[in-house]
């Protein structure tokens, strides 16, 4: 079983004057709705509908600041980003399992691969991908194995075989990949790790209540991972080489809001190399730090239905009954941006800029909110 959770501490942060001064945004037109930000901030990618003929959507890409730099065409359905932001994963066909991996770099060079479209992503240094493995198809899907291939598409191999025996389907999860480079995965009632570049597996936990984790994502620096445990559904926080449930009485993890392919359940909201956001009975937010439990109560609260897409130095962007707005976590300020996405705002994907400000894209438009 895992270990028991420490006592958390609670520090309460300053709150300094509210403002609710309107926020600037404009529409980048050059850029159609359905777009994603990379990772790096620096890159838009979004998706038009096919022309005559293609069974594919096209691919626009355009900096950051709407400029039209390629199109790709018949290569495959977007999947997102590389966590790297070197180009993006796709599907060259889409069967009743997962689908082939490919990836397409920025200058339009596609690269195949052995492997598949199931929790994708890179080592930290970005030289190899990793991914689950399917088997079958339909309801009789087969997922025992864990594999893993260089970024150039090159040099496959198994890197993860269950230990389950065969009746159980689909034993092995990839939860992430840890900051020494380590696949962090489920194997039926055992969280384990292994070096990407190969070597033994080493058991992290054992015990029946991770038989249904499935990822839930990995802090920026890699240091924590959250796990989705499902009937019942809970959180599991695995840092400090240990795996633990998560403490209700910090609250509840309040969850990243932007759609996507890689999903495959709630995802974490980070804001900060290893700290998440939490929200008690009533709304109001604290920051966690999952490698100490710390707990940093904040002035703002979130009501319900709040879709959280993305933070900024201590600012949530905010879609809130279809109106888009900011929220000073520290002052509890909220800030109304004027945008009103009614009725395209299910499904909005928001991304925050290194260098500040944020992208919000709608089905049917761009915009820039600074």
């Amino acid at each position: 079983m895992s270990s028991a959770t420490a006592a958390p501490t609670i520090a309460v942060s300053s709150t300094p004057t509210a403002t609710t001064r309107p926020v600037a945004y404009r529409v980048i037109s050059s850029v159609p709705g359905r777009a994603t930000v990379s990772p790096d901030g620096k890159w838009i990618v979004a998706l038009t509908r096919p022309s005559s003929g293609s069974i594919f959507e096209a691919i626009q890409l355009f900096t950051i600041d709407g400029a039209p730099t390629r199109e790709f065409t018949d290569i495959g359905v977007f999947w997102g980003w590389l966590p790297d932001s070197s180009g993006i994963f796709v599907a060259p066909m889409v069967p009743q399992r997962a689908p082939p991996l490919a990836i397409v770099n920025l200058d339009g060079r596609v690269i195949s691969t052995e492997l598949q479209l199931s929790h994708q992503t890179l080592s930290r240094d970005a030289t190899l991908v990793v991914a689950e493995q399917q088997e079958g198809c339909c309801v009789a899907i087969i997922q025992r194995e864990i594999r893993v291939a260089r970024r150039d598409g090159s040099g496959t191999r198994t890197l993860v075989t269950s230990q389950m025996p065969p009746p159980e389907p689909q034993s092995v999860a990839l939860l992430g990949v840890d900051a020494s480079d380590r696949a962090v995965y489920r194997d039926g009632n055992r969280i384990a790790r292994v070096p990407l570049t190969g070597g033994a597996a080493t058991t992290v936990a054992n015990s029946a209540d991770y038989a249904r984790v499935i990822p839930g994502s990995t802090s920026p620096d890699g240091a924590a991972m959250l796990a989705r445990g499902y009937e019942p559904a809970r959180w599991f926080v695995i840092a400090n080489d240990r795996v633990t449930a998560w403490d209700d009485n910090l609250g509840s993890i309040v969850e990243d809001g932007n759609p996507g392919f890689t999903k495959t359940g709630p995802a974490a909201l980070w804001v900060g190399p290893h700290t998440v956001l939490a929200r008690d009975q009533a709304g109001l937010l604290s920051t966690v730090d999952t490698l100490t439990n710390a707990r940093t109560q904040q002035a703002a609260r979130l009501l319900s239905g709040d879709v959280v897409l993305a933070h900024h130095s201590g600012t949530l962007l905010i879609v809130r009954g279809g109106v888009v707005v900011l929220l000073d976590m520290r002052s509890g300020a909220v800030r109304d941006t004027g945008l009103d996405i009614r009725p395209d705002s299910g499904g909005a994907h928001g991304a925050a800029l290194p260098s500040g400000g944020f992208v919000l894209s709608s089905s049917s438009a761009t915009y820039r909110i600074d």
